[in-house]
């Protein structure tokens, strides 16, 4: 019965040692090292056609000057259009444009407006279809 306790003690040991080396793992790869809180952040213009166009026009007055047009990318800036960006959640990118990478640079985009950040997000989303 003890050996049978020990067993189940050690299991239970192990595993919460996995579960903690996994959680680890996942934050090492996740989009600019945004907390997994970020994964809950829902966007409310998710898939609305008139937010793809509202968060056009609101790249080209934010983010067309370092990630070109349709989100081409260039030189030290990287594309939007495939690749982490679009892999990413929303959340995630919420994030990362709310928090900025200064070392990176990537200025912290905090003073637009919520619902402008989203409608990029939606407009960024859609360039993967394009």
């Amino acid at each position: 019965m003890i050996e049978r306790a020990k067993c189940r003690w050690w299991s239970a040991i192990v595993f919460s040692v996995l579960l903690l080396i996994e959680a680890s793992v996942a934050a090492n790869e996740r989009f600019h090292d945004a907390p997994l809180s970020a994964d809950r952040l829902k966007n409310p213009y998710a898939g609305q056609r008139a937010a793809v166009r509202a968060g056009e026009e609101l790249y080209k007055q934010n983010c067309f000057r370092c990630h070109w047009e349709n989100g081409e990318g260039a030189a030290n800036f990287p594309r939007l259009r495939s690749g982490p960006t679009q892999a990413a959640s929303d959340g995630q990118i919420f994030w990362f444009i709310t928090h900025g990478d200064p070392t990176k640079g990537m200025p912290s985009f905090r003073l637009i407006p919520a619902q402008a950040r989203w409608k990029i997000i939606t407009y960024l989303k859609s360039l993967s279809s394009k």
